[in-house]
């Protein structure tokens, strides 16, 4: 569990092309290392293009539209090198010369959102719909960010608009079922991620999450079909954290978990978190290393990998019928305040 026990996994949406090519260029402008910066981009290697936008810049004596685009494009690969800090730097600049483009709100609320500053990122996605009541993925990213302020309510009404305004919005179907799971509200939870599979069948983060409600609900065999969806689609090669959910849903049926974790995760590193909550399932490591993993690496993230690590501990104990050791991990779960 990368966050808290059922984390909520959110698509925020960008609502523009990820790479925005630039413009003829006009007798002034050299636009050269922008459009290398496009290619490195496509290539996956963010840091080139960082490099070469920045390049372009410093150097090509832009345009407004040619400027904008390369600090959109420069903003997209900070997103890729999980830098939203810096991409919210170019937003800025971009909010800065285009004041009345919803896009450029939207823009740095997803970089806020993902920065955690959820309310700088609620203010952006107002200012969005103050611009164009119409654009519907300000809706879904506020919702978004009402959602992990626990301001369930509010993200509701949101993803309300969105569905209704288009009702196949797979993504605020997700989201709003994320935000009515939370509640505890499992059967508007179940009919809204089926929604959104109805809609999309490959929608990895719906299987998932609807697994997870499964879990919550206790109904583990649905749980584990579900998970089941994620092991096998697309995204399988970001197993990790449905095949800890997948172990923890098998636990509770009284099965072995060991066989599908080594079948998920055959060749992965589990050194990186989550993955030595895996490592400890498959008996490769014990409690007391598992803790110490949970210590190592960003002190920000410490609280929240101990969360992961005690609603391990406790699902495990649960299944072993030792329900006081699992009521003291829970306990220790929640005390970490993360």
């Amino acid at each position: 569990m990368p966050s808290l026990p059922g984390q909520l996994l959110l698509r925020t949406v960008l609502a523009a092309p990820l790479l925005l090519a630039p413009a003829a260029a006009s007798a002034q402008e050299d636009l050269t290392a922008c459009r290398q910066g496009l290619q490195a981009s496509e290539r996956g290697e963010a840091e080139q293009a960082v490099a070469l936008f920045s390049r372009c810049l410093e150097q090509g004596q832009l345009q407004l539209e040619a400027t904008v685009k390369t600090l959109i494009n420069r903003g997209f690969a900070y997103f890729d090198l999980r830098q939203p800090e810096r991409a919210i730097e170019d937003f800025s600049t971009v909010v800065k010369l285009t004041p009345e483009d919803p896009l450029a709100y939207n823009l740095r609320g997803v970089a806020q959102f993902h920065r955690g500053n959820y309310d700088a990122a609620i203010a952006d996605f107002d200012a969005v719909l103050a611009r164009d009541p119409s654009f519907l993925p300000a809706y879904n990213n506020r919702g978004n960010a009402y959602l992990l302020k626990r301001e369930m309510e509010k993200a509701i009404a949101d993803f309300d608009v969105a569905i209704a305004q288009n009702p196949r919005y797979a993504n605020a179907y997700n989201n709003r079922g994320n935000a009515y799971r939370a509640l505890g509200d499992y059967d508007r939870a179940f009919a809204d991620y089926i929604q959104a599979l109805e809609i999309d069948p490959d929608f990895a983060e719906a299987w998932r999450n609807l697994g997870i409600a499964k879990f919550f609900a206790e109904d583990f065999t649905d749980a584990v079909a579900a998970l089941d969806q994620v092991l096998k689609g697309p995204d399988a090669e970001r197993a990790i954290d449905p095949a800890l959910w997948r172990a923890l849903a098998q636990l509770r049926l009284g099965e072995d978990p060991k066989l599908g974790l080594e079948q998920a995760l055959a060749g992965r590193d589990l050194a990186a978190w989550p993955g030595p909550l895996a490592a400890y399932l498959l008996g490769e490591i014990d409690e007391a290393a598992l803790l110490q993993a949970s210590a190592d690496g960003d002190a920000a993230r410490q609280g929240e990998k101990r969360i992961g690590v005690h609603f391990v501990l406790g699902e495990e104990a649960l299944a072993q019928d030792d329900r006081a050791a699992a009521r003291r991990h829970f306990e220790a779960a929640l005390a970490t305040g993360a």
